[in-house]
């Protein structure tokens, strides 16, 4: 077995640990091993069997930090739910600690800092606005 297989089943290993009401296919799949075609009106899971097991491992890292920073996220907002009535959005920005994260995603990754403005409850038209 290479180096880069036995890193593979670490991932897929450490996430079924932390999430074992998932499915193994379902755990493929939210990893990125197997996803749909991008671009395809289809919805063809996508030939894996050209991806460099590199590739792969890359693909299951970004997911796994995306899934890590969805949950700090809804958490970081979920503990200031309450007190987020009337305010605006650099006020919620700032009472859920999300200032910083937005300001470094809104110009490196729009997809987090999308995130961020959605679970605050910004509507996707102003979404739009902000990030252009």
């Amino acid at each position: 077995m290479k180096k880069q297989h036995s890193e593979i089943l670490k991932l897929i290993s450490t996430y079924l640990e932390e999430n074992p009401n998932q499915r193994f296919a379902q755990a493929l799949f939210n990893l990125g091993i197997t996803e749909f075609k991008k671009n395809s009106a289809e919805f063809e899971l996508r030939d894996i069997y050209n991806d460099a097991d590199n590739e792969i491992i890359k693909r299951i890292e970004l997911n796994l930090n995306w899934f890590k920073f969805q949950e700090k996220v809804s958490k970081q907002i979920e503990t200031q739910k309450e007190n987020l009535q009337g305010m605006t959005l650099n006020e919620m920005l700032y009472a859920t600690e999300l200032m910083s994260d937005f300001d470094d995603y809104r110009n490196s990754n729009k997809k987090y800092a999308e995130f961020i403005l959605f679970r605050l409850g910004v509507d996707y038209e102003s979404i739009l606005q902000i990030l252009k």
